[in-house]
């Protein structure tokens, strides 16, 4: 059976270069079909074979404030992603989007284990230990709204990225904490 892979389309990198990404990895991976979420201007894709496309009207750009997101979030191509992902229409959801916004769509669609109320994103970052292929896997909790963040948030954060880094068959795990600035933007106090 194909894997199906929800890919929100409505990214600022634009549709050249998605469609670009959309056709490689056809090619590449016979056994992919694709459901590509968006508006008029990605209809299109609906063409090609092993892609469906999945009507949203809105896209939440980058820089989008809180007020912005909330205002559109139900009708966004991020939204639709993460609810494809819910109804088990898709396998994976992909997004390009708002981190902000992507972690209220998985929140709102995809209930978190245990209760969670901040839910960091994850990706596994392809890396070498000893010649052999050792993925890395890196937790992105700027999406969680970091103004409330407490230090039980953090360590949550370690155990599920754990158990994350174990669903890829790592077995001696190391846990770490990273920031990427001490500006009076990024984080709050227990960050910095």
């Amino acid at each position: 059976m194909a894997k199906r892979i929800a890919v929100d389309a409505m990214t600022e990198q634009g549709k050249k270069v998605l469609t670009e990404a959309i056709h490689q990895v056809l090619k590449e991976h016979k056994d992919l079909e694709l459901l590509v979420v968006g508006n008029e201007s990605v209809y299109d894709f609906g063409k090609i074979n092993r892609v469906s496309f999945e009507y949203a009207p809105n896209i939440i750009l980058p820089h989008a404030s809180n007020r912005e997101i909330i205002k559109k979030i139900e009708d966004s191509s991020t939204y639709l992603t993460a609810k494809l992902v819910a109804e088990g229409r898709a396998d994976v959801g992909v997004s390009f989007a708002n981190t902000k916004a992507v972690g209220i769509a998985v929140a709102r669609n995809l209930q978190p284990i245990n209760g969670l109320k901040k839910i960091p994103l994850a990706v596994a970052a392809p890396s070498k230990k000893n010649g052999q292929y050792s993925p890395v896997i890196l937790l992105d909790v700027g999406a969680t709204g970091s103004d409330d963040l407490l230090p039980r948030h953090l360590l949550e954060f370690g155990i599920l990225g754990k158990y994350q880094a174990e669903n890829f068959g790592l077995n001696k795990v190391n846990v770490g904490l990273l920031s990427n600035g001490t500006e009076i933007t990024k984080g709050n106090s227990l960050i910095r």
